[in-house]
């Protein structure tokens, strides 16, 4: 089996050394690494054909800037594996990420396998860990390195000073019922918690015959592709794997676009798309609306002024109560496995500030707390 590797980069010449070294370094052998340089102005094309020329299974497109979802949707078009998988180009992943999911949908058979994943500094320091299923308790120890300072190259012996501990095995579970033949039930809340690409591997086939695509908008490209898979009711299978690093970077675009009121930041088009693209309104399918819509009012609210925020505000519980998404399970519902206690009372503030009315309150008191 062949795993195509899907990764957008943009001027990313700081750390590609590590990413590369990352993917072609895992115990799987049979991957096909696919870099989309987006345009990239800083000599980062440069240093991927070089990567590309010392290692046949690494191929590098070069397009004009357009984007992550413009991207991501080259480097899908140009896959030949069997399986898909995707990376940004500044995370983290553990020598065995591939070899996990890989054995996981072939033992399982799914169309899609979920896993978890870690949030970590740039030095490596884990900052939480998102965990969909729990697994023996064999443990095996690995580290968020340092690069060795070699294009490509890992060097296991350059510790960071993160140092986390990890399922042995995936744990897989397989989920819930469908494969696209008139299943009766939906994925469960598991499905729902990360709408990311990355931590996941897809059957190609089944993301073909779906024609699922990134929706090429600023930001919520994968929310599009995620859901739009979910609405052709997939076969899915979770795994206990936390293989991933998500690396936090206070100049990436999540932690820039979102912040404060601007155009690039209006939300509506963007859950226009995906109501479009995702015709049923299951109760974790409005949950999950639901809680997007909170966490745009708190990403958004950041740096912004306490009246503009309680206009968006407003505009988010309209655009809820126009689409009949305000009836959902109440955030410490157990059916919401998995979901953590801190997304849990997010969500929970937000549904009594709408009850109660206290939209001016609220904005008050979070842009002066930020």
């Amino acid at each position: 089996m062949t795993v195509s590797i899907i990764i957008p980069v943009y001027n990313a010449r700081g750390y590609l050394s590590r990413t590369a070294g990352d993917l072609l370094h895992q115990s799987f052998r049979g991957i096909e690494v696919i870099f989309v340089d987006d345009g990239s102005t800083d000599g980062t094309g440069q240093i991927l054909d070089r990567i590309a020329a010392k290692d046949k299974r690494v191929r590098v497109l070069h397009k004009e800037n357009g984007g992550t979802a413009r991207a991501r949707n080259a480097g899908m078009k140009a896959a030949s594996g069997e399986y898909l998988m995707f990376m940004d180009d500044d995370d983290r992943i553990t020598r065995s990420h591939v070899q996990e999911y890989a054995s996981a949908i072939k033992e399982t058979g799914a169309d899609i396998v979920i896993g978890g994943y870690q949030r970590v500094t740039p030095d490596g320091k884990v900052l939480f860990t998102r965990r969909l299923m729990r697994g023996r308790r064999q443990v095996r120890s690995e580290r968020w390195g340092s690069p060795s300072g070699r294009e490509g190259i890992h060097d296991d012996s350059a510790v960071s000073p993160g140092r986390i501990s990890i399922h042995d095995d995936s744990a897989i579970s397989t989920g819930c019922i469908g494969c696209g033949k008139g299943g009766t039930h939906g994925p469960s809340w598991l499905a729902y918690i990360s709408s990311s690409p990355w931590a996941k591997i897809y059957r190609r086939s089944f993301v073909e015959a779906c024609g699922a695509h990134f929706l090429e908008y600023p930001y919520g490209e994968d929310v599009y592709f995620h859901m739009g898979l979910l609405a052709a009711n997939p076969r899915i299978a979770y795994s206990s794997s936390v293989s991933y690093g998500w690396v936090d970077r206070k100049e990436s675009i999540s932690n820039t676009i979102h912040r404060g009121m601007h155009e690039e930041a209006n939300v509506f088009p963007l859950l226009n798309q995906v109501l479009k693209v995702h015709p049923q309104r299951g109760e974790f399918f409005r949950y999950f609306m639901y809680r997007h819509c909170a966490y745009h009012i708190y990403t958004a609210g950041r740096d912004a002024e306490p009246e503009k925020l309680k206009q968006e505000i407003k505009l988010c519980h309209e655009w809820l109560k126009r689409n009949h998404l305000l009836s959902v399970l109440s955030p410490l519902s157990p059916k919401l496995e998995g979901e953590i206690l801190r997304d849990r009372i997010a969500v929970l503030v937000i549904r009594w500030m709408f009850r109660l009315h206290m939209e001016s309150l609220f904005a008050w008191i979070y842009c002066n707390g930020q």
